[in-house]
């Protein structure tokens, strides 16, 4: 079984929104929509830096950011860094794993703090 068809029996093993029961608010429903716009152009801009071999490039989202690389900014997006993180930003750290498990199929997934 390849990785990409064990991840789809997890997801697929998971509950829906259907099976899940609490009321949704428009807080969290807004939120969804925003990170999967703000993930999606950060994957686009990082699958195109990662080699299908070799050593894998610190993924960069914005390279013209002129924030990139200050403390307290993520270092992919130069984005404002939330309390508790100390590279990227919570957008970017999804993003850079959603590319690197689309060019390089063995990545590992789960929680990147552990």
């Amino acid at each position: 079984m390849s990785y990409l068809d064990m991840a789809r029996s997890i997801l697929n093993a998971l509950p829906t929104a259907e099976n899940v029961s609490r009321s949704p608010c428009e807080k969290s429903e807004k939120s969804e929509k925003t990170l999967g716009t703000e993930v999606a152009w950060r994957v686009e801009v990082m699958r195109a830096q990662i080699p299908p071999s070799g050593p894998i490039p610190f993924l960069v989202a914005l390279p013209e950011a002129e924030t990139l690389f200050l403390p307290g900014h993520c270092g992919s997006c130069g984005d404002p860094l939330e309390d508790g993180r100390r590279f990227r930003c919570a957008p970017c750290q999804e993003a850079a794993w959603l590319a690197l498990n689309e060019v390089r199929e063995g990545v590992p997934t789960g929680d990147p703090t552990c």
